[in-house]
């Protein structure tokens, strides 16, 4: 009787055994398909981050080196016009003596205290 009861529980030892390694691989496959998930929501987030930034990041247009050196050229001769001017005593063309005018502006009428009652 005690042969048999060995025989029964090592039966049932290989089996909680062979169900044990099942578990375990399914557990493995779970974990893989959760890491390749969160890999693709990472992926998935950063693309919207890169959309959100093409949409609603600051607006900025990008120049080439060649662009870049017109307007550094540009800015150099106009500061050199500027201090030949000034050395020079003379004010630049079209701004002899003239101060700044007043804004027109047409507010219209306000409305008198008569007419409100």
């Amino acid at each position: 009787m005690l042969r048999q009861t060995v025989m029964a529980l090592s039966s049932r030892l290989a089996a909680l055994s062979e169900e044990c390694s099942t578990l375990a691989n399914e557990r493995d496959a779970a974990i893989a398909h959760r890491d390749a998930a969160i890999q693709e929501n990472d992926k998935l987030l950063m693309i919207l981050s890169q959309y959100k930034r093409a949409i609603f990041g600051a607006r900025s247009e990008t120049l080439d080196i060649g662009q870049l050196s017109l307007f550094t050229i540009s800015a150099q001769a106009a500061r050199a016009a500027a201090n030949d001017d000034v050395i020079g005593g003379r004010l630049p063309d079209g701004a002899e003596g003239r101060g700044k005018r007043p804004a027109r502006r047409n507010r219209g009428k306000l409305p008198c205290r008569a007419s409100m009652s």
